[in-house]
């Protein structure tokens, strides 16, 4: 298992707890371009998602953003702090945290040097 951090084209991030658990947050660039959060919905402990599925939503006035699953597996818990002060949240939060379905499926996301150059170049 992976010990840093990992992006996605989509702009989550994504490393592995101590307890084997994948935590799920997202990039500063994102939260720079999307501003502060007026509220947020979160997955359901228990709900399994696929790489690549919307699995959560940020809203901020009309606009909404919404946040991809990085990887596939079940989701584990949510960040229940974030449900009840939406604008608290910070690219040092996790969103939430899910069983891997296939720990091996790192090798599909970014290093933090190639997220950077991913960034940079426009996405």
């Amino acid at each position: 298992m992976p010990d840093q951090i990992y992006y996605s084209q989509t702009h989550e991030w994504v490393r592995v707890d101590q307890d084997g658990l994948a935590m799920v947050g997202l990039s500063p660039d994102l939260l720079t371009i999307f501003g502060a959060v007026d509220a947020i919905e979160l997955p359901e402990p228990g709900r399994n998602v696929a790489r690549g599925e919307v699995c959560a939503t940020l809203h901020r006035g009309a606009t909404l953003r919404e946040v991809h699953a990085p990887l596939s597996g079940t989701i584990a818990e949510h960040n229940a702090t974030l449900s009840e002060n939406p604008a608290s949240l910070t690219a040092l939060d996790w969103l939430f945290r899910m069983r891997l379905a296939d720990a091996g499926a790192f090798a599909a996301l970014m290093t933090e040097g190639d997220y950077a150059a991913y960034v940079k170049s426009g996405n």
